[in-house]
This record gives C-alpha cells, sequence and structure tokens, in this order.
C-alpha cells in the first residue's frame, strides 16, 4: 500500500507579491522576507491551514495547503 503524503502549508513564492496581508491578518503563522520581498510561512504543518488560508483574502492566492 502506498504511504500517504503528508501535507504542507507553505507559501508559493513566484505566486505572492508581497502585500503582506497574510502577515497583518495572522502574524503568528507567516512572516516577511524582506531580502524576497515576499511572505513565508512560519510552520509547515498547520491543522486549521485550510481555516487561515480562506481568513487572509490572498489576492494571488500564494498560500498553499497540499
Amino acid at each position: 500500500m502506498p504511504e500517504s503524503k503528508k501535507k504542507r502549508f507553505f507559501i508559493d513564492g513566484d505566486a505572492c507579491i508581497g502585500c503582506m496581508n497574510c502577515v497583518e491578518s495572522h502574524p503568528d503563522y507567516f512572516l516577511y522576507n524582506e531580502d524576497e520581498g515576499k511572505s513565508e510561512t512560519k510552520v509547515d504543518d498547520l491543522g486549521n491551514a485550510e481555516e487561515i488560508i480562506k481568513s487572509v483574502n490572498c489576492p494571488t492566492d500564494a498560500i498553499k495547503y497540499e
């Protein structure tokens, strides 16, 4: 039986435009990388990821849980 792949909570760096909606609304889960000009997740395993993603309102849908 194939091993199930564990989901990851992350920001697609190619899609992120650095608007900081995620950082401003959920600073416990996201940070802004000034060198890259983009946001990043602070954690990669998050039980309520789908709820967080919906509440951020990311304009490019860069926040992923897959």
